[in-house]
């Protein structure tokens, strides 16, 4: 089984707040701890996946190893899996992806796509911040889901009402843009 400690280790290493820190440190221990963090995310403890991604991620870029499919989509499958669970990071790294047009050319994979089916999942599943990334996305009107105001507004609110701060403030600001 896995231990839930892990989880919240995982959530110590990614998300102190700290200005300038050194990630070496960080994504060293999570190397050296991948089997626990493995057994974590196994146990949909998104934190921890997210971590295997973030660490898989930079070693994949700091090695220029693009090249490497493995590598790489095994990077963006715990990053999926993170996000679907409702992990904030997770899911804005795979929108920061779905924007950058030379990541789909630098590792041949569907950023969009990946995006999308993450957060649709992952709302369906009930899970709060991949409703509010869906409900940015049909706001905008990007990648592959449609531009639809009231799916959006419909969206945020769900999302919100999950306890995704940054949807109630994107619901507040559909709704004083007319969007009801």
């Amino acid at each position: 089984g896995s231990d839930p400690r892990c989880d919240r280790w995982a959530r110590i290493l990614l998300y102190r707040d700290e200005e300038g820190k050194d990630e070496g440190p960080i994504m060293a221990a999570i190397k050296t701890n991948a089997s626990r963090f493995e057994a974590a995310c196994a146990a949909d403890q998104a934190a921890a996946c997210t971590a295997l991604g973030v660490q898989s991620f930079m070693e994949v870029m700091k090695n220029g190893e693009f090249g490497d499919k493995a590598k790489v989509k095994r990077s963006f499958d715990y990053m999926v899996s993170s996000c679907r669970a409702g992990d904030y990071v997770a899911c804005s790294f795979l929108r920061m992806s779905a924007a950058d047009e030379g990541m789909s050319t630098e590792t041949g994979l569907d950023g969009e796509k990946l995006l999308s089916d993450a957060i649709t999942k992952g709302c369906a599943s009930g899970n709060a911040v991949p409703c509010g990334f869906m409900a940015f996305e049909h706001a905008a009107g990007r990648g592959k889901l449609p531009h639809d105001a009231k799916k959006a507004l419909e969206l945020a609110e769900k999302a919100c009402l999950g306890s995704f701060a940054e949807a109630c403030q994107f619901h507040a600001a559909l709704l004083g843009d007319g969007a009801h």
